[in-house]
């Protein structure tokens, strides 16, 4: 399988780690070097997260085609029980707070998450919610917002 694929492949599942995923994949290493580098990067991860991620890229391997890869940390952390639902009342004042209170967001994930992205809302705010998944400080702050709103 090519490593750029691969590589394009978990910073879609994995937003977070963009730097880690592009540390991974060094030009220096040989195929089987960058394998194992991935093995253990997703092995550090908590244990659903790793087996969503292989399944993944098993099912991108078998279907040679990449995946679309809900995040899988959500599924772990069940905080939302409806994410369509959640994902049509996020809006750029919930994104800007949250990244807010945060502190050190990826600029990456900042500019995704931007209205002057050209994205749709929908999928600014699915970039945001799979980035919050990842750290589950994020994800509580993303909750604590979301109940003030509410408010």
């Amino acid at each position: 399988m090519e490593p750029s694929i691969v590589k394009e492949f978990l910073k879609t599942c994995l937003p977070g780690y963009h730097r880690e995923i592009e540390d991974l994949f060094s030009p220096t290493h040989a195929r089987k070097q960058t394998a194992k580098a991935i093995l253990l990067f997703l092995s550090g991860k908590k244990r659903k997260v790793f087996k969503n991620t292989m399944n993944c890229v098993i099912d991108m391997y078998r279907s040679k085609e990449i995946p679309t890869c809900d995040s899988a940390m959500a599924e772990e952390n069940g905080l939302f029980e409806n994410t369509e639902m959640l994902l049509d009342d996020i809006d750029s004042s919930i994104i800007n707070d949250t990244f807010e209170k945060i502190g050190d967001v990826p600029f990456d994930i900042v500019q995704k998450c931007s209205p002057g992205s050209g994205r749709k809302r929908k999928e600014r705010a699915k970039t945001f919610y799979d980035f919050v998944n990842l750290n589950k400080e994020h994800l509580q702050i993303f909750k604590n917002i979301l109940q003030s709103n509410a408010d």
